[in-house]
C-alpha cells in the first residue's frame, strides 16, 4: 500500500509540474500575444500619426502655394491696370486699337496659364471668365471707342485682382465682388450672343453673295449661249446668201 501511494504521490506531482509547465507556457505565450498586439498597435498609431502630420503638411504646403498663386494673378491684373491707367501719357490714345490688336500677347496667356494652377474650381471659372470677358470685348474695342474700352478692361483687370487676392486668402469674394462678377458674367453672356448673331448675320451675307453671284453667271452664259446662236444664224444665212 506505501509503495502504490509513493507511485500515486509521484505521479500526481509530476503531473502537477507538467501542469505548471504547460500553464506557464500558455501564459508565457498569451502575454507574448498580447505585447505584439500591443507593439502592433503603437506602431499603426505611430504610421497613423506619421501620415495625419504629412497629410497636414501637404495641406499647408497647399495653401501656401494657393495664396503665391493668387498674389500672383492679382499683381498681373494690377499690371494690366496700371498699362490702362499709363496708357495716353505718350500721346497715344488709340487704346481700343491697342486692346483690339495687341492686348492677347501682353498679358492673356500667362494669366491663363497661372490661373489654371489655382486648386478651387468654382474660384478659377471665376478668374477665367474674367479673362474671356476681356478677350470677348476685343472686337466689340472698335466699336466702343477708347474711353468706353479702356474703363471696361480697368474696371475688369480690378474685379480680376479683388478674385485673385480673395484666393490667397481662402476666402470667397465679398458681396460686392459677387455682384459685379455675376453682372460681367451676364454681360459676357450677351456679348457672345451678339458674336453670334454678328457671325449668323456674316454667314447669310455670303450666302446671298454667292447666289448672287451664280444668278450673275448664268445670266452671263444665257447672255452668251443667245450671242452665239445668234452669229452661228447670222453666219448661217450668210453661207445661204453666197449659195
Amino acid at each position: 500500500m506505501d509503495q502504490w501511494t509513493t507511485i500515486i504521490t509521484a505521479g500526481m506531482t509530476t503531473s502537477a509540474a507538467l501542469l505548471g509547465v504547460l500553464l506557464t507556457g500558455i501564459l508565457t505565450a498569451g502575454s507574448e500575444r498580447l505585447r505584439r498586439k500591443a507593439d502592433d498597435e503603437r506602431e499603426e498609431k505611430r504610421i497613423l500619426r506619421e501620415d495625419e502630420a504629412a497629410k497636414a503638411r501637404e495641406e499647408t504646403q497647399a495653401r501656401e502655394a494657393d495664396a503665391a498663386i493668387g498674389t500672383e494673378i492679382a499683381e498681373l491684373f494690377l499690371q494690366g491696370r496700371r498699362y490702362v491707367e499709363r496708357f495716353g501719357e505718350d500721346g497715344d490714345t488709340d487704346f481700343d486699337g491697342y486692346f483690339d490688336r495687341k492686348w492677347d500677347n501682353e498679358l492673356e496667356e500667362q494669366l491663363r496659364m497661372t490661373a489654371w494652377r489655382v486648386r478651387d474650381d468654382e474660384a478659377r471659372s471665376r478668374l477665367v471668365a474674367v479673362m474671356d470677358a476681356l478677350l470677348d470685348y476685343q472686337p466689340l474695342a472698335p466699336r466702343s471707342g477708347s474711353d468706353s474700352t479702356g474703363r471696361f478692361v480697368e474696371q475688369s483687370m480690378l474685379l480680376g485682382a479683388e478674385l485673385a487676392f480673395a484666393v490667397s486668402r481662402e476666402q470667397q469674394p465679398e458681396a460686392v465682388q459677387a455682384q459685379r462678377f455675376d453682372v460681367l458674367r451676364q454681360t459676357l453672356k450677351h456679348w457672345d450672343e451678339y458674336l453670334e448673331r454678328q457671325r449668323a448675320q456674316r454667314e447669310r451675307d455670303r450666302l446671298a453673295r454667292e447666289e448672287e453671284e451664280i444668278h450673275r453667271y448664268k445670266q452671263e452664259d444665257s447672255e452668251l449661249d443667245v450671242m452665239v446662236d445668234l452669229a452661228t444664224d447670222l453666219q448661217e444665212e450668210g453661207d445661204a446668201s453666197e449659195g
